[in-house]
């Protein structure tokens, strides 16, 4: 079989363009994710809330992301108190937010299985432990806009400091 001049020119032509089209795939782009917020999405507060251990709660410093620092026995006792009733901090609300909230779903009780089969103590297997349930992590309040400006819905999301 003999093979010409031109058929061997085009093969070369085929393969150089085969390879450059191989090698601008690979190349140019990142190939790392990127952390870009959706279009619409803007952030208005990122919140650290560090706690592992039961207090008070009304400190950002003081607080957890599950129960505002007060954990399970905080959470099954009396209404967390304000410093100042008339001047609440925005970390005193969240907190007594967060409380009420729990109170407001679930049958706090020992009887209603509150600590023993459900609550911040109860892990995912269902094994009680001795911990308050603190979850330290940061929380992330952004608001989504639809474009228009008067259609707006605060969103927040929480991120554990572990899974």
């Amino acid at each position: 079989m003999k093979v010409n001049l031109q058929d061997k020119r085009a093969l070369k032509v085929a393969t150089t363009a085969l390879a450059g089209a191989v090698l601008a795939a690979c190349g140019g782009g990142s190939s790392l994710p990127t952390n870009e917020l959706p279009k619409g999405v803007s952030q208005v507060s990122a919140t650290v809330y560090p706690a592992t251990t039961v207090g008070k709660g009304d400190t950002a410093a003081t607080q957890d992301l599950l129960t505002g620092g007060i954990g399970k026995t905080g959470l099954g006792g009396a209404t967390p108190a304000y410093v100042d009733p008339a001047n609440p901090t925005a970390a005193e609300l969240r907190r007594n937010a967060l409380y009420s909230n729990y109170r407001g779903i679930l049958d706090y009780s020992a009887n209603g299985g509150y600590g023993t089969l459900y609550g911040p103590n109860v892990t995912t297997a269902g094994v009680v432990t001795a911990s308050e349930g603190l979850i330290p992590g940061r929380e992330h309040v952004a608001v989504l806009d639809d474009g228009s400006g008067r259609k707006r819905t605060v969103i927040a999301v929480q991120v554990p400091d572990s899974f």
